[in-house]
C-alpha cells in the first residue's frame, strides 16, 4: 500500500511527465494529473509575477533617484540652463581680466556673507567650452535663464543667482568659445541678442545670420529670457579730489554707448581720467523747437521731445552709476530750427513761451542743464545774432533760477562767428564746434582759438576735439570692416599732444569736450587719444616747449669744436709722435667725441 504523500510525489512527477513531453504514461489517475499541473503552472505564474515586481521596484527606484539628484543640482546651479555645442567641459582657474563690478549697476556682494556662495558657486563660474574645432581652452561664464520676462524681472533673476546681466562684450566672448543658443533675451543695456554659430544649418534657429546678432527694444516691459554672467564688469576708481582741467563727453542717449564709453575709460593708462569728468552730453536733438501746424491749421512753434521724460531720468540715473567716481553733470542737447526763430516768434514775439517750455522739460527730465544748438543757413547779419543772443540771456535766467546750466555751441562760420555778441550773453559755457574738431591744421585751430579768447573768457570756453576711432575685428569674419566717415578727425598723437600742449601753456582754458568720430556699436576709441588727454587733465603737458630761438645756438657751438678737433687731429696724424704717448692718444679721443655728436645730431 502506498501512503498519501508518497502517491502525491508519483502524482507530480507523472503531471510533469505529462506537461513537458506531452504524453501520459498512466491513464488510470488522469483526473488527478489534470488538477496537480493547473496548480503547478499558478505555482510558475505567481513566481513570475514576482520576478516582475521586483524588476519594476527597482527601475522605478533608480528613475526616482536620478531625476532626484538632477533636481537637487538643478536647485544648486540656481535653476541655470546651459546652451552651449555638444562639447567638452573643462575646469580651470578664474581669469584675471581687467573689467571687475560697478558699484551702483552691478550685484553688491557682501564681503563677508557671500563668501561661501562664491566657493559653492565656484564650478559654475569656471566652466570653460571647448568648440568642435579643437581650439584652446578660454573661460566663459555665459548663463542663459529660460521664461518670458519684463527687463526688471530678468535684471533680478541674475542677482539672485549671484550674477548680472550680460553685456555685448561678454556675447561675442562666448561666440568666439562655440557658444550658440538661438533663444533671445535681455542685456543689461536694455537690448537683447543671442548667439548664433555659422557652421550649424539655419534651419535650427529659423536664421541665415550667424554670429551675436544684437537690438534694441521698442519697449521694457517685453517678454524674453535672460542672459547672465558672473563675469566682474569694473571696480571703481579711489575717489580722488576734483581736478580744475574737466573733461565733457558726449554720447548717444542710449545705455548701451554708456557702458562703451565706460569700457574706453577705465583701461590702465586712461583710468585716472574717470576723476576729472565734469559734465556728459547726451546726443542728439532731445528737444526739438519747431514749427507745427496745429489743428486750427495755424502754423506755431512747439517743443518736441525725441525721448520720453521717464527714459531721460533713467539715462540720467545710470550715467551717474557707472561714473561713480565723478558724478557728472547731464546735460542733452536741443535744437532749434531757423523757421521756428525767425519766422514763426521764437526769437521775438512768443519767446517767453517757449523759454517757458523748455524749462519744464528740464525740471521734470531731472537734468542739470541743456547745450543749446542753433545752426542756421540763411541770414548770416548781425542782427539776426543779436536776436539769439537775446533769447539765450532769457533762457540762461529761467534755467539759473532753478539752479540748472545753459551751454552754446559756437563756431567761425555763418552767426556763430559773432563771438562779440554772443559773449554779452549769461551762457556758462561755449563749446567750440569745427574750430578745432577735425584737427587737419593745428596751426590755424591755434589761429581760432587765439580769436575766440578776445572776445570770450576762457574759463567759459570749452575746446571742442574729435575723436579717433577704430573699428576692431569681426567676430564671424574674423577681418576688420573698413569704414569711412562723413567728416573723419585727422589727429594724430604728435597733432593732438602739441596742440593740447600749447593749450595749456598759452591760454587759460581748462576744458575740453570730446564729439565721438563714430556712434557705431563696435567702434572703439584709439588708445593714444584718451592717453593723451589724460596728460592734460593730470597737468601734464604743462612742461617747457623748446623753441627754435633757443635750440639754435646749442647746435652751433658743437660745430664750432668740431673744426677745431679735425684741425689738431690731423696735425697729431701727420707729426706721429713715438715718445709722447698722451699726444698720441688725444686724437682717439676726438674721434669718439665725434662719434658721440654726429649720434646726438642723428637722434
Amino acid at each position: 500500500m502506498m501512503t498519501s504523500s508518497a502517491r502525491s510525489s508519483s502524482d507530480k512527477r507523472k503531471a510533469t511527465k505529462c506537461h513537458h513531453q506531452q504524453q501520459c504514461y498512466d491513464d488510470d489517475d488522469d483526473d488527478n494529473i489534470q488538477v496537480m499541473t493547473s496548480q503547478y503552472r499558478r505555482k510558475q505564474q505567481g513566481k513570475h509575477q514576482l520576478h516582475l515586481l521586483v524588476c519594476i521596484g527597482c527601475t522605478t527606484f533608480f528613475v526616482i533617484a536620478s531625476l532626484g539628484f538632477i533636481f537637487v543640482s538643478y536647485l544648486h546651479m540656481g535653476g541655470a540652463v546651459y546652451h552651449h555645442q555638444p562639447s567638452e567641459v573643462v575646469l580651470t582657474e578664474d581669469d584675471n581680466d581687467e573689467l571687475v563690478e560697478p558699484m551702483a549697476m552691478e550685484l553688491k556682494d557682501g564681503n563677508d556673507n557671500n563668501n561661501d556662495n562664491r566657493k559653492i558657486n565656484n564650478i559654475h563660474k569656471r566652466q570653460i567650452w571647448v568648440d568642435k574645432k579643437d581650439r584652446k581652452p578660454e573661460v566663459g561664464n555665459l548663463m542663459y535663464v529660460k521664461g518670458s520676462k519684463s527687463y526688471k524681472e530678468a535684471f533680478y533673476e541674475c542677482k539672485q543667482r549671484g550674477a548680472r546681466l550680460a553685456l555685448l562684450d561678454d556675447l561675442e566672448r562666448a561666440y568666439s568659445l562655440g557658444y550658440h543658443n538661438c533663444k533671445r533675451g535681455w542685456l543689461l543695456d536694455k537690448h537683447t541678442g543671442y548667439v548664433v554659430q555659422k557652421d550649424d544649418p539655419p534651419s535650427k534657429c529659423k536664421t541665415t545670420q550667424a554670429g551675436v546678432i544684437y537690438s534694441s527694444t521698442t519697449t521694457k516691459h517685453r517678454s524674453y529670457g535672460a542672459y547672465c554672467t558672473y563675469r566682474k564688469w569694473f571696480s571703481p576708481v579711489n575717489p580722488q579730489q576734483k581736478l580744475v582741467p574737466s573733461l565733457n563727453l558726449w554720447f548717444r542717449k542710449d545705455p548701451a554707448h554708456l557702458y562703451k564709453l565706460r569700457k574706453d575709460l577705465q583701461k590702465k593708462k586712461t583710468g585716472g581720467m574717470l576723476t576729472s569728468i565734469r559734465a556728459l552730453y547726451p546726443c542728439c536733438n532731445y528737444l526739438n523747437v519747431v514749427p507745427v501746424v496745429n489743428q486750427d491749421g495755424n502754423t506755431v512753434t512747439m517743443v518736441q521731445m525725441t525721448k520720453r521724460e521717464r527714459s531721460m531720468r533713467y539715462l540720467v540715473k545710470l550715467a551717474r552709476e557707472i561714473f561713480p567716481e565723478s558724478k557728472p553733470k547731464i546735460m542733452p542737447h536741443i535744437r532749434m530750427s531757423y523757421k521756428a526763430m525767425y519766422h514763426h516768434g521764437a526769437g521775438s514775439w512768443n519767446k517767453s513761451a517757449v523759454v517757458e517750455d523748455i524749462v519744464s522739460r528740464a525740471v521734470t527730465s531731472k537734468v542739470d542743464g541743456f547745450m543749446f544748438d542753433y545752426e542756421p543757413h540763411h541770414d548770416y547779419t548781425e542782427k539776426h545774432a543779436m536776436m539769439v543772443k537775446d533769447f539765450l540771456n532769457l533762457l540762461a535766467e529761467k534755467m539759473h533760477a532753478n539752479h540748472l546750466e545753459l551751454g552754446f555751441c559756437i563756431s567761425d562760420w555763418g552767426i556763430l562767428k559773432f563771438y562779440d555778441v554772443y559773449a554779452e550773453s549769461n551762457v556758462d559755457v561755449f563749446a567750440t564746434m569745427s574750430v578745432t574738431y577735425y584737427g587737419r591744421d593745428v596751426a590755424k585751430n591755434k589761429v581760432g582759438v587765439k580769436k575766440l579768447l578776445r572776445a570770450i573768457d576762457a574759463q567759459r570756453v570749452q575746446i571742442g576735439i574729435k575723436s579717433a576711432v577704430r573699428e576692431p575685428k569681426d567676430p564671424v569674419t574674423g577681418e576688420i570692416p573698413q569704414t569711412s566717415y562723413k567728416k573723419p578727425s585727422r589727429w594724430t598723437h604728435h597733432r593732438l599732444k602739441n596742440f593740447l600742449r600749447w593749450v595749456a601753456r598759452y591760454t587759460d582754458i581748462k576744458q575740453l569736450h570730446v564729439w565721438p568720430e563714430s556712434w557705431g556699436r563696435r567702434s572703439r576709441t584709439k588708445a593714444f587719444f584718451f592717453r593723451t588727454l589724460r596728460g592734460f587733465t593730470k597737468g601734464r603737458e604743462n612742461d617747457t616747449v623748446t623753441t627754435t630761438s633757443t635750440a639754435m645756438p646749442q647746435t652751433k657751438k658743437p660745430k664750432t669744436t668740431k673744426t677745431k678737433l679735425t684741425k689738431k687731429t690731423k696735425t697729431a696724424k701727420k707729426s706721429k709722435p713715438t715718445k709722447a704717448p698722451k699726444k698720441a692718444k688725444t686724437p682717439k679721443k676726438a674721434k669718439k667725441k665725434k662719434k658721440k655728436k654726429k649720434k646726438k645730431k642723428k637722434t
